[in-house]
C-alpha cells in the first residue's frame, strides 16, 4: 500500500461533502445538467435529507422539477455513499486487495464488492472501446494470437473452459488489448470483422497458422507467420509472436473468471488495470 496515496483518499473521503466535491471536480458527477422536461439548466441547490440523502440536487427554476445529482453517472440509482464509492475504486486499484479484505474495510458485503467490481471493470472496457484507436498502421508490426482464458476442467486434461480471447501487440508503441470473441468462437467470420476493426490496414501482422488468419492478406495485411509446433521464432524470417505470449501470461495472472470483459490498454507498458 502507498502512504501518500492512502492518506490522500483519507482526506478526500473524511466526509461525505468532501467526497462529493471531489466527484464533481472529475467530472464523475455531471456539472451541469438539463431540465427532463423544458431542457433548461438546472441549478444546483441544498436540500433536506429526506428529499435526497446526498443533501444536494438538481433544480429547475422555470418548471420546478428536481433530478438527482448522480443522474447520469455511474452512481444513479445505487444507495452506496460517496466515500464508500472512491474508497472501493481505491482498494480495487491494489491488485493483492480480496473482495473479503474490501468489505471489511469498507464496511460492505463481500457479494456488494464483487458486484462493484465487475460493475466498474464494464463500465471502464465499455469506456476504453469507444475511446481507443486502432493498433499498427502502414509498416507498423502487430503481433497478433487468440487464446482460452480460463481453467483446466476437473484440473486436468487438455481441455480448457473458458473465454476465446483476441490479443494483439503493436511493436513499435507497445499499445496493446485483449478483445473477448464473440460467441466464444475464433474461426475466420468471427476474428476478421474484429481485426479489421482494431488494427488499420497496410499493417504488417505476426500470427501463428491458424486458419482463420488466412484472408488477412486479401483483407489488406502484411501477413507473416510461424509454426508454433515446430518453434516460437522463425529462424528464416524472424517472424515470432513472443511479446503476445507475454501478455498472455501476464492477464492470466490478472484476470479473474467472471471479471473478464474487454481489456485495452492504450499506455505504453501494456499494463493490466
Amino acid at each position: 500500500m502507498f502512504p501518500s496515496l492512502q492518506q490522500e483518499i483519507i482526506s478526500i473521503t473524511d466526509t461525505e461533502e468532501h467526497a462529493r466535491d471531489f466527484l464533481f471536480r472529475r467530472g464523475i458527477l455531471k456539472n451541469t445538467l438539463p431540465c427532463s422536461s423544458c431542457n433548461a439548466p438546472m441549478d444546483l441547490v441544498s436540500c433536506a435529507a429526506s428529499k435526497s440523502p446526498d443533501l444536494k440536487i438538481w433544480r429547475c427554476s422555470p418548471c420546478r422539477k428536481f433530478r438527482n445529482i448522480r443522474s447520469e453517472s455511474v452512481l444513479y440509482c445505487f444507495r452506496l455513499s460517496m466515500q464508500q464509492f472512491l474508497t472501493l475504486i481505491f482498494y480495487f486499484s491494489i491488485k493483492c486487495m480480496t473482495n473479503i479484505a474490501i468489505s471489511q474495510l469498507v464496511g460492505l458485503s463481500e457479494n456488494t464488492v464483487c458486484d462493484w467490481r465487475i460493475y466498474l471493470h464494464t463500465k471502464v472496457a465499455d469506456w476504453l472501446v469507444i475511446n481507443s484507436t486502432p493498433l499498427g498502421g502502414p509498416g507498423e508490426v502487430v503481433e497478433m494470437d487468440e487464446a482460452k482464458l480460463g481453467k483446466m476442467k476437473y484440473n486436468k486434461g487438455a481441455y480448457r473452459e473458458g473465454q476465446w480471447v483476441l490479443g494483439a501487440v503493436d511493436r513499435n508503441t507497445n499499445q496493446c488489448f485483449l478483445l473477448i470473441c464473440p460467441n466464444n468462437s475464433r474461426d475466420a467470420a468471427t476474428l476478421l470483422p474484429l481485426i479489421q476493426r482494431w488494427i488499420l490496414p497496410g499493417s504488417i501482422v505476426y500470427t501463428d497458422e491458424w486458419g482463420a488468419y488466412n484472408s488477412l492478406t486479401a483483407a489488406g495485411y502484411t501477413h507473416e507467420t510461424v509454426n508454433h509446433s515446430i518453434q516460437f521464432v522463425d529462424p528464416a524470417t524472424g517472424v515470432h509472436t513472443n511479446t503476445q505470449e507475454g501478455l498472455w501470461a501476464h492477464a492470466k495472472r490478472s484476470v479473474v473468471g467472471s471479471t473478464l470483459q474487454c481489456f485495452w490498454w492504450p499506455d505504453s507498458d501494456c499494463e493490466l488495470f
